[in-house]
C-alpha cells in the first residue's frame, strides 16, 4: 500500500505511523522485541506497546534497544528513569554536564518499626550551564527533610532509607531537566515522581519489636542502636504478640 510521505522534523525524524509501509515494517520489528528476553516484563508479548516504545526512541534520536530499560508506563503514562534523563541532557550539546552541590545539613527523625530513626539530612541541588547564553541554572534543593514531608521517606521499601544520596541526586536532576530542558526529553515525566504521585503506599503486616523508644543513628556504613539493651528481633517480638 502506497501513501504520501510526510516531511521529517528538524532532527530528521519521521514517525513510523506516517506511512502504511513503515507501520507494517515497524510492527514486524516490534514483534521481535516483544518475544525477546531482553525487554522488561511490561513489554513482553506486547508488540503494540513495543511499537510505540520504538517510535518514542526514534523521536528522541536514540537506538531502539536503549529505550526499553529506561521507559516506564505508570497509569498509562510514559515516564523515563532519572539516569536516562540525565544522559539525554548530557549528550544534547545544549548544556554543560549536570552536576550537583551536595552535602549534609543537620539530621531528620522519622518512625520506623516502632523506633525513632535519626539520619543525616543529605541534600543535593543539580545544576548545569546553558551553553548558548552562559547562564547557570539550578534545580530546587532536594533533601531528606523534603522526602519526609512528601511521604517518600516512609513508604514501604523506600529507597530513600537505603540510598538517600542517590535519590536526592536523581530527583533534583529530574526537576532541573523538567524546568529548563523539557524539549530534550520531549516533556516526559520522571518515573519515580510519577509513581509517588499516583500510587498510594501499600500497607503490609509488620512486627513492631517494642513500644519503647529507640534511637537509631544511620549512615552509609553502619547502624548503631543507642540504648542499654539489645533490640528484640522480629521473631522474638512475633512470639509475644
Amino acid at each position: 500500500m502506497m501513501s504520501t510521505a510526510i516531511a521529517p522534523t528538524e532532527n530528521g525524524y519521521v514517525s513510523v505511523f506516517q506511512t502504511a509501509k513503515t507501520v507494517d515494517e515497524m510492527y514486524r520489528n516490534a514483534q521481535i522485541f516483544a518475544s525477546s528476553t531482553f525487554v522488561p516484563d511490561q513489554f513482553r508479548n506486547k508488540p503494540e506497546d513495543c511499537m510505540i516504545a520504538l517510535d518514542l526512541a526514534f523521536s528522541l534520536g536514540i537506538k531502539a534497544t536503549t529505550i526499553f530499560p529506561n521507559l516506564y508506563v505508570i497509569n498509562r503514562r510514559p515516564a523515563l528513569a532519572a539516569q536516562f534523563m540525565i544522559a539525554l541532557v548530557n549528550r544534547s550539546g545544549q548544556f554543560s554536564r549536570i552536576q550537583w552541590e551536595e552535602g549534609t545539613d543537620g539530621t531528620v527523625e522519622y518512625e520506623r518499626f516502632g523506633r525513632t530513626v535519626k539520619v543525616p539530612n543529605y541534600y543535593a541541588q543539580a545544576y548545569f550551564t546553558e551553553l548558548a547564553t552562559g547562564e547557570k541554572l539550578y534545580s530546587t534543593r532536594v533533601d531528606i527533610a523534603l522526602a519526609k514531608a512528601n511521604g517518600w521517606l516512609t513508604k514501604n521499601e523506600s529507597k530513600w532509607q537505603t540510598i538517600p544520596r542517590e535519590m536526592a541526586r536523581w530527583r533534583s536532576a529530574a526537576w532541573l531537566v523538567k524546568n529548563y530542558a523539557p524539549e530534550v526529553v520531549l516533556g516526559f515525566e520522571f518515573a519515580d515522581e510519577l509513581a509517588d504521585a499516583t500510587v498510594e503506599p501499600t500497607t503490609r503486616g509488620t512486627v513492631r519489636a517494642t513500644p519503647r523508644r529507640r534511637e537509631i543513628i544511620l549512615d552509609a556504613q553502619s547502624v548503631e542502636y543507642r540504648e542499654d539493651d539489645e533490640p528484640e528481633d522480629a521473631a522474638d517480638a512475633a512470639g509475644k504478640r
